[in-house]
């Protein structure tokens, strides 16, 4: 089963970038693409044969679903100055942490469409492997939005907004946290007066097992030994930085927990 919708994307950004083409290519007809910023939402527009936009008063009523991917902070002044839209219409958000219920100002039919993904415009994604969590407020709102999902990806999962946002955690701390990481590890060496590019083989074979085993079963380092000597070496050398010292002391004893007396050995 496939539908090809009417769409109107509200946003022009990094989500908006990989999501729309997507699904213009499964032959949606992006109805029109708006963005406060004229060259944001021309330059979307203008890959998916859409209308752009920069009044948000001037949103066609009659599509068949509006997908807002804009910032969460922006959802309010937009939702404003919507016009009133048909009542068969599904509105939808892409946000990881907003409630959905939001959208219920402006239909029955409301719901998410959120892929757990980062996305940046230069990078390129294969939309098939982004798992979605899909959720609508009525029956024919999530049926609109699972077959939706379906047409673009191979993992869609039926998830409540409680749901959504303990995956939005848990992304968090996957995605952003170990990128704050290597960022940390990247300064502290360039304090030091230390090439940070040495870290680069490293990091590689670090992301690379963690896509191909468990990561609990694979933990390294000296945290997982309780080996005390080179805990205390290493908090010395950070020892002017109470952040980064913090940061330290607090996942070394993440880990150290996690395996003392436990059943799991890891290749430490």
């Amino acid at each position: 089963m496939s539908i090809q919708p009417n769409i109107v994307s509200i946003g022009a950004g990094h989500v908006a970038h990989h999501l729309i083409p997507a699904l213009f290519e499964c032959d949606c007809n992006i109805m029109q693409v708006f963005s406060r910023t004229e060259a944001h939402a021309a330059s979307l527009a203008h890959r998916v044969d859409a209308q752009p936009l920069t009044d948000i008063r001037q949103v066609e009523d009659s599509a068949d679903l509006y997908l807002f991917m804009i910032t969460e902070n922006a959802v309010d002044s937009v939702l404003d100055l919507f016009p009133d839209i048909v009542d068969t219409a599904v509105v939808a958000h892409t946000a990881g942490t907003l409630k959905s219920a939001k959208l219920y100002r402006l239909t029955q039919h409301f719901g998410c469409f959120y892929p757990l993904q980062t996305f940046r415009k230069a990078n390129e994604i294969n939309i098939r492997e982004v798992p979605f969590i899909v959720y609508g407020h009525t029956e024919y709102a999530l049926r609109t939005l699972r077959v939706l999902a379906r047409q673009i990806s191979d993992k869609v999962i039926e998830g409540t907004d409680d749901m959504r946002l303990r995956y939005h955690l848990a992304a968090v701390l996957a995605n952003n946290f170990t990128n704050h990481l290597v960022c940390k590890s990247r300064e502290y060496l360039r304090s030091q007066n230390l090439d940070p590019t040495v870290l680069d083989p490293i990091i590689r074979e670090t992301f690379l097992r963690l896509i191909k085993e468990d990561p609990c079963a694979i933990q390294t380092g000296p945290a997982v030994r309780n080996a005390e000597n080179v805990l205390r070496l290493h908090e010395h050398l950070i020892n002017e930085d109470p952040l980064l010292l913090s940061i330290y002391k607090s996942i070394s004893k993440s880990i150290t927990d996690r395996y003392e007396n436990s059943s799991c050995h890891p290749a430490s």
